[in-house]
């Protein structure tokens, strides 16, 4: 239908097919009927819900939106990770180029998870079994949320201190 006074002229149409009188009912039928066939519609065309309106276009677009904002974080948090690397690189080069020549060079430098504390307890020597084992369980967590709890953040401050007193 080209023009919003047929659509609207067809609803009071079909509200007059539940009309008591039959003759009156049958008219409205066939007036919307003529009506369909005026605008080169068919039946069909005009039960097919919009896929715009109702709940359902309501929970499409939703769907779109969530599935593109958590794109966005990803890429967030990508783009952090790299920016570290390259300062954790960067860093490593500085510390080369002003090392004094017929120096070893120190290790490598410590796997980045973004976290300060993690990677110094990660590259320290000081740490028995059991707390590397937690130390790394921590850090597999923050790499995937980059979220630490309370009692996660509480268990590494306690194994930076104990590192520095027995060191």
């Amino acid at each position: 239908m080209s023009v919003p006074a047929d659509r609207d002229k067809l609803l009071k149409l079909l509200a007059l097919l539940d009309s008591d009188q039959d003759a009156e009912a049958l008219a409205a039928g066939r007036k919307a009927a003529g009506l369909l066939r005026t605008a080169k519609l068919d039946w069909d065309e005009v039960l097919v819900m919009s896929t715009e309106r109702g709940w359902r276009g309501w929970l499409d677009a939703w769907l779109l939106y969530a599935g593109e904002l958590k794109r966005r974080m990803l890429a967030e948090r990508a783009a952090e990770h790299w920016r570290a690397l390259a300062r954790l690189r960067q860093e490593e080069i500085e510390r080369l180029r002003h090392a004094k020549p017929g120096t070893r060079p120190a290790g490598p430098a410590p796997s980045i998870t973004g976290h300060a504390l993690i990677d110094r307890l990660l590259a320290s020597s000081g740490l028995d079994a059991t707390r590397r084992a937690r130390v790394e369980a921590i850090a597999t967590w923050f790499r995937r949320t980059h979220v630490l709890t309370e009692a996660e953040q509480a268990d590494l401050e306690t194994f930076a201190r104990q590192i520095e007193a027995t060191g």
